[in-house]
């Protein structure tokens, strides 16, 4: 991120206000996007629940001010999410905001309450529609209807809304969540930063290294993988699986902790919670495998692997199947499907060479596509026509 102290003359242009639910995402992923709009001139007010101290100094440094809200990130309880919307009016009022910005579930919804009712704009980026449009439980049906009146109700009012694949904007309209002539747009993603996740020479072993790295989440294919690995290690004891992952204790869907451990011990594979050098470790695999059949938007994970060169490996499923073309950067295959998960993974052990060639169209698609300041210039466009500068 830039340190440079802000221009003052920028700093007093039109008011946003980025709302998201947590500030490590705030920053990792909308970082670059807020050091843009403070570029092109708007004075920008950073929301999240909380903020830890490197992080609130982070987003002053670039010349954006943190703000704080109450937030419950799951779960529906009506007096947590008014205290939400409440605040984050308060915010649109004390500051005199312009326009909101908010991003996941909760803040698009509250943020653009707030907004209509402070009278900002509203301009919403749906970043995936997670597990409850997902799941097939009797609970997950009830909690999607509730969560679709919700959407309908906080969107109508929207200039934009921006959706990061086509098969979500698809979703809202035959839900009839968009009111009629809204404008909309799909963006490729969080964007990929190409300097931080640079490309490096494919390694050329036969015993290919593969890295699965996400929440340890059932919906996140992690499951499979681990049984895909247990299965092919027997056939190629050269091969390498690497699960890295915090535990998720609580979630119903959370992976047996004591397997990962077991399997591990075994030499299956190896074991690590998330690292921050997850560049460093990408740079040292050959494949990226994400499995998921959550209902993403498009899996960060994924475009940093592009970026590095990796050959990818994941579901035919929105969100994920934006980043492969099937046989020329990697496998597509169907979700929930241990099997097909196997042979997608042994054809690239049985014929390693085709990996660096897939590595390499992986890079070139994220240039072509997923480059960040593409990404940040398309979201711009819609702020600039719903805000001019001046």
């Amino acid at each position: 991120m830039n340190s440079a102290e802000p221009d003052v003359h920028r700093s007093e242009g039109p008011r946003l206000l980025v709302v998201g639910a947590l500030d490590v995402s705030l920053l990792r992923f909308r970082g670059r996007m807020i050091e843009a709009m403070i570029g092109a001139g708007y004075r920008v007010y950073a929301a999240a629940p909380a903020f830890e101290p490197a992080r609130r100094a982070a987003f002053e440094a670039m010349g954006a001010t943190p703000l704080e809200f109450p937030l419950a990130r799951t779960g529906l309880d009506p007096r947590a999410d008014l205290r939400t919307y409440r605040a984050l009016l308060a915010l649109v009022h004390e500051h005199e905001i312009d326009l909101v910005f908010p991003y996941t579930i909760k803040p698009v919804v509250y943020g653009s309450l707030a907004a209509r009712k402070g009278g900002a704009k509203a301009l919403s980026l749906i970043t995936g529609l997670g597990y409850t449009f997902a799941a097939t439980t009797t609970k997950a049906k009830l909690v999607r209807a509730l969560v679709v009146r919700l959407y309908r109700h906080a969107l109508r009012d929207n200039v934009a809304v921006l959706f990061q694949n086509a098969d979500d904007l698809a979703l809202f309209r035959e839900l009839g969540i968009l009111r009629q002539g809204v404008q909309t747009d799909v963006v490729a993603g969080s964007g990929v930063d190409l300097e931080e996740f640079p490309w490096r020479e494919p390694s050329g072993r036969r015993g290919l290294r593969f890295v699965f790295a996400a929440r340890l989440l059932e919906e996140k294919g992690v499951g499979l993988y681990l049984d895909a690995a247990r299965r092919l290690k027997p056939r190629f004891p050269d091969a390498e699986f690497l699960v890295l992952g915090d535990p998720q204790p609580g979630s119903p869907s959370a992976i047996d902790m004591a397997l990962v451990e077991r399997l591990a011990a075994e030499g299956v594979i190896a074991y690590s919670p998330r690292r921050p050098d997850i560049a460093a470790v990408l740079a040292d695999a050959d494949v990226f495998v994400l499995p998921s059949w959550y209902r993403e938007g498009v899996p960060r994970s994924l475009l940093e692997a592009l970026s590095i060169g990796m050959a990818i490996v994941t579901t035919d499923t929105p969100g994920c199947r934006e980043t492969v073309t099937d046989g020329e950067n990697g496998r597509l295959i169907p979700p929930r499907d241990v099997g097909a998960l196997e042979e997608a993974l042994a054809s690239l052990l049985e014929m390693p060479e085709k990996v660096a060639a897939m590595g390499r169209a992986s890079r070139e698609l994220a240039e072509r596509r997923f480059d960040v300041r593409l990404v940040n210039e398309a979201i711009l466009e819609h702020v600039r026509t719903a805000l001019p500068t001046g």
